[in-house]
């Protein structure tokens, strides 16, 4: 194995210690989430006057821009584990963010939208629904084999890259 390729273990067996206290590490995560939800409040208030002056569709903007700045954290997460060469910690990030995102934060906000003045709905456009299709079957391709290259993520990068030039362009 060079420098290019790298292992991805399927248990790496560390553990590590905790540093704070459960009532701290409480605290700052209430502190935090108000913070976000702060900060969720100005972006979105933005939003509208910068849809209109760069003509960009909401589509795009929520699957791309949105969702990258939201989970800006976690990329940051997944990108140091891959530079330390702890590619299952960098790839078991990514898995779980996503899964979260589509099996428990998407139908949650449906619901909880349900008590707000417009509800929000749960109908995919066409673009929508291929991109998850093609993401999850070029992933589960990818990382089949247990090992990861720099091609690897060049191709994963690319097809993020067409799905949201393609979402830019194709979308209403």
């Amino acid at each position: 194995m060079g420098p290019a390729t790298a292992r991805i273990p399927r248990d790496s067996g560390e553990v590590g210690e905790a540093g704070w206290s459960t009532r701290r590490s409480v605290i700052v995560l209430l502190v935090t989430a108000v913070a976000v939800g702060v900060e969720s409040e100005l972006l979105v208030g933005s939003l509208e006057p910068t849809l209109t002056a760069l003509h960009l569709p909401r589509v795009f903007v929520g699957l791309f821009v949105i969702a990258f700045i939201g989970n800006v954290a976690e990329h940051a997460s997944a990108v140091l584990f891959a530079i330390r060469n702890k590619m299952d910690i960098a790839i078991e990030i990514s898995f779980s963010s996503s899964t979260q995102i589509a099996l428990l934060v998407a139908p949650l906000l449906v619901f909880v939208s349900l008590l707000a003045p417009q509800p929000m709905n749960f109908i995919f456009i066409t673009i929508e629904v291929v991109a998850v299709t093609l993401a999850t079957l070029i992933v589960s391709v990818i990382t089949m084999d247990g090992r990861s290259n720099w091609l690897e993520g060049a191709q994963l990068l690319g097809v993020y890259v067409i799905l949201a030039v393609s979402t830019l362009f194709f979308s209403s």
